[in-house]
């Protein structure tokens, strides 16, 4: 199944006082498109980014990254930006299905998408399939790195809205000390992986709460009504 590849041109305002102020730019939209690899691109609709990263790490908050379909195999880190990554069209299953990001867990050993410097609802990711990702474990790492696969925030809260997230080894999203916005996803198939003889991982949503008394090193009683 074939899918046309449509660019959609999103103009944005610059309020009067910001460019008095001298203080604000217009927003931008970055693209980025698979058929435009090697690269790396400029970025703009006749010369997209080849790799979704590259529209990150050129945009500023409140700028967009638009991602045609296509397959995408790499790990992607917002870098605590308030910026929109999503596909052409994130209510059309089939665009959803056909733009895929592949962490190749395999090679990697790491998660797919990565929000790991406070990101807060500003930070969107919509609209995609992300697949391949890997459960990274490492010595001293936390039980939500250690099985966090296809999404991993912790100590962040990103909007993930409409994704299908599959074929991961580790869970599926995998959150920590957070106010994620988590709505609209399919998440299935996803398996978990052997760490010290444990098998870890395979979840679909999993979210760990970090109470102040424990981190400060302090022993709690937990009332029966919080188990």
């Amino acid at each position: 199944m074939s899918f046309t590849k449509t660019i959609l041109i999103v103009l944005a305002s610059v309020s009067s006082l910001g460019i008095a102020a001298g203080r604000t730019r217009a927003q931008m939209t970055w693209y980025a498109d698979d058929d435009n690899c090697p690269g790396p691109g400029a970025g703009t609709p006749m010369d997209p980014f080849c790799h979704i990263q590259g529209g990150i790490d050129a945009a500023t908050d409140g700028d967009t990254v638009v991602v045609l379909p296509g397959l995408y195999v790499e790990n992607i880190n917002f870098g605590g930006k308030a910026l929109s990554l999503q596909s052409t069209d994130p209510s059309n299953p089939d665009v959803v299905a056909s733009t895929v990001i592949d962490g190749n867990g395999s090679v990697s050993f790491l998660p797919v998408v990565t929000f790991e410097s406070g990101e807060d609802l500003t930070s969107v990711l919509q609209g995609f399939t992300v697949r391949g990702g890997y459960s990274r474990t490492e010595p001293g790492m936390g039980s939500c790195r250690a099985s966090a696969a296809g999404i991993y925030a912790p100590g962040a809260s990103p909007t993930i809205l409409a994704n299908v997230v599959n074929d991961n080894a580790g869970n599926g999203i995998s959150v920590s000390n957070s106010n994620a916005l988590i709505h609209g996803n399919t998440i299935r198939d996803n398996n978990g992986v052997l760490v010290h003889r444990l098998l870890r991982g395979g979840l679909g949503i999993v979210v760990a709460l970090k109470r102040p008394f424990e981190d400060a090193g302090h022993r709690r009683t937990t009332r029966k009504s919080e188990r």
